[in-house]
């Protein structure tokens, strides 16, 4: 079969645009080197009757998110569940998260003088351009209104959730923003889809091979160019021809097979391995019966940790009765890398658990991940939308998509949006 389309990588972004694509009429043929779908979102069996992913998933915005605008832009059925009130812990108490303005301004943990200052804080959310403040850190815009210290660690807590960058000092107020609107004005923040992510994953699959063909344990070994424009994908002693293609792969990848001859390939690369990731360590665990009816987000302020009961949100990712958990404690990249800074998070991270549930029995069992790759590129100042990698290349017939590229959000929806963009490129060129 001849092929319209060659995508490298089966992680989100590969999978929507080959959708995307496919529905559109283009024969399209995916390589994915692993023997699973879904790169860092992917989900599979896990203990008897256990569906997990490979750390904590969500989407932002739940059906008014940019993954249920991929979907309906399919044709698909994307059945996402609403993520219920989120539980933060502070100070050894329980309080609602306060997800939005009115959660915020009913909350306990703030003064008088505070609910006013966030009346102020949020009338200039709504009303700024994200594209103005996408160089400006949550910490700098902050420091404009003078607010509190309780005030600038529940913006610690938005950044962590939002972007999975607490540091507030790189963190783009931009990037965040464009979330925060998202949230806000659909007042949805969070959703899960039923059945977990490889109910996605699957139905993406599908789409691609309703035209084409999707290919596990492939790894391309060298894009081919001729006068500057995409001619070919080496797989071992294979050659496939075909003149349009995504890189749709980590950035640290680019370098296996794009041609470093050529100067654009070169910058691309150099500029992937600038990219900083985030990172950190999870936790997944499997109980007999339940220790949180918590509908939603399970957050921590200090450490700042991330978690949800997955099957209090969706029954089916666990046997009847019991309960799955997992929790996500980022680090820095480079501290990640350090041999004995991600066993010392992991144990901070189990220690919380037990200090938010300390009736907790024994698991009857655990997954202990060290991630040193949580999303391509965290939403910094210096590698905010317009400072990561291009979609569409200077080099005719190429062109890159996934978590770490020139499309606003973050994590998963900076590769949901990447795919939408480079889709419609790709579709104006061969139409």
């Amino acid at each position: 079969m001849a092929f319209d389309v060659v995508i490298i990588g089966g992680g989100i972004a590969g999978l929507s645009c080959g959708a995307l694509l496919s529905k559109k009429g283009y024969r399209v043929l995916l390589l994915e080197a692993k023997q699973i779908l879904g790169g860092r979102a992917n989900s599979q069996s896990l203990q008897p009757s256990y569906i997990v992913d490979w750390g904590i998933h969500s989407l932002r915005a739940g059906d008014a998110g940019v993954a249920a605008t991929v979907f309906q832009r399919l044709g698909l059925e994307l059945d996402i569940l609403p993520s219920g009130e989120g539980q933060l812990f502070h100070d050894g108490k329980w309080y609602s998260l306060p997800t939005s303005v009115s959660a915020l301004m009913a909350t306990p943990l703030l003064s008088d003088a505070d609910r006013s200052v966030i009346g102020t804080l949020f009338t200039s959310i709504m009303s700024a351009d994200p594209e103005d403040l996408l160089t400006t850190s949550v910490a700098s815009w902050l420091a404009e209104f003078e607010v509190s210290e309780t005030i600038r660690w529940i913006f610690q807590l938005y950044a962590g959730l939002i972007l999975i960058e607490p540091d507030l000092t790189v963190a783009s107020m931009g990037e965040m923003l464009d979330i925060m609107n998202t949230i806000l004005r659909s007042g949805k923040a969070a959703g899960y889809p039923k059945g977990g992510w490889r109910v996605l994953l699957q139905a993406l699959r599908e789409q691609i091979e309703v035209m084409g063909e999707v290919r596990l344990g492939k790894t391309v070994n060298k894009i081919h160019l001729q006068d500057r424009a995409a001619e070919a994908i080496q797989i071992g002693n294979d050659r496939i021809s075909c003149d349009t293609i995504i890189a749709a792969v980590p950035p640290d990848v680019l370098s296996s097979f794009l041609p470093r001859a050529d100067s654009d390939c070169k910058k691309i690369i150099k500029l992937a391995k600038q990219l900083i990731p985030t990172a950190g360590v999870s936790l997944d665990l499997g109980f007999a019966e339940p220790i949180t009816d918590a509908p939603g987000l399970i957050v921590s302020a200090n450490p700042f940790i991330m978690g949800q009961a997955t099957s209090n949100i969706d029954s089916s990712v666990s046997p009847a009765g019991e309960q799955l958990l997992t929790f996500y404690y980022p680090l820095p990249a480079k501290e990640i890398q350090k041999d004995p800074s991600a066993a010392i998070a992991m144990k901070q991270l189990e220690a919380l658990v037990y200090q938010m549930f300390p009736k907790a029995p024994k698991p009857k069992w655990t997954r202990r991940l060290v991630l040193p790759v949580v999303d391509g590129a965290a939403p910094r100042i210096n590698q905010n939308r317009n400072q990561r990698l291009p979609i569409q290349t200077p080099i005719k017939g190429l062109y890159l998509a996934g978590d770490a590229h020139n499309a606003p959000g973050a994590g998963s929806d900076i590769a949901f949006n990447a795919a939408l963009a480079c889709a419609d490129k790709i579709a104006s060129i061969l139409e």
